[in-house]
């Protein structure tokens, strides 16, 4: 084996461990970090993702989602965060687009899985831009606080629609909507790229998430550090993000690793 070719792997592995930070653009109504949460709205281990970004848990984004101070249509950081509902009921194609099938039960509008989904997709449905999505946010965490979610998710709408109500909201329409409306839900899935296609969701993956259209597990346990590192360094929150390192230092370390490892494989092999 040449020399050509020993460089050639080593240069190659150096570009795959590179670290590159996110260079999305700034502008007015566009997101600089992207999180989609891929769920099943009743799945125990979406439920704690959820549960982990109520306010003042250091793991969570709940502060990084709160609109500016004194501003209605501001935003602090421009975090964006869709939930996409995936549930555990049937989906179909029809006209070459995946549409949500609730009809796999008798009394659909009764079964509480299906009714907790078509309300999460509800609420996606009526936060449409970059300003509006820390409330699709909020409710999303705050109906799925109680202990009572999985059992009766439309219990406590009108209570979060006042708690986290800080543009108009509509508890009657959101249960109304909930309960007989599979549209949102095929909007929800539909208007997704094609990362459902290729990774569906179980009960070891629940819930997927991509930030900045990267899968990232860890976020499933510190959605805080994977979302602060997906800022540029110049550009992150400080106060929001303080303690959290860009982890291009062990990046590195790691890529060093590999790369005497391999160099050891080629030694042993021209011996």
């Amino acid at each position: 084996m040449n020399l050509l070719i020993v460089l050639t792997i080593i240069l190659s592995t150096c570009a795959v461990f590179e670290f590159k930070p996110q260079t999305l653009d700034d502008v007015a109504n566009t997101p600089v970090v992207t999180v989609q949460v891929f769920y099943t709205p009743f799945s125990q281990s979406a439920i704690d993702f959820i549960r982990l970004n109520k306010k003042d848990n250091d793991k969570g984004i709940y502060a990084l989602m709160v609109p500016k101070e004194g501003s209605e249509t501001e935003v602090s950081y421009k975090v964006e965060v869709d939930f996409v509902p995936w549930g555990r009921n049937v989906r179909k194609v029809e006209s070459d687009k995946l549409v949500y099938d609730c009809s796999n039960t008798e009394s659909a509008e009764k079964d509480a899985d299906c009714v907790g989904t078509r309300l999460h997709a509800c609420m996606s449905h009526y936060t449409g831009n970059l300003h509006h999505n820390h409330h699709e946010f909020f409710m999303i965490v705050c109906t799925t606080q109680e202990t009572d979610w999985v059992t009766a998710p439309l219990k406590n709408i009108a209570k979060c629609s006042n708690e986290v109500n800080d543009e108009p909201d509509d508890a009657f329409n959101l249960e109304t909507c909930a309960k007989t409306d599979n549209v949102y839900l095929d909007e929800a899935i539909s208007a997704t790229n094609v990362i459902h296609m290729f990774e569906e969701l179980n009960k070891d993956n629940d819930p997927l998430i991509y930030i900045n259209g990267e899968r990232n597990d860890d976020a499933r346990t510190d959605l805080r550090t994977a979302v602060c590192r997906a800022f540029k360094k110049e550009e992150r929150p400080e106060k929001e993000c303080e303690g959290v390192s860009d982890g291009s230092a062990t990046l590195y370390f790691n890529s060093m690793v590999l790369i005497v490892a391999i160099m050891g494989v080629l030694y042993n092999a021209w011996q």
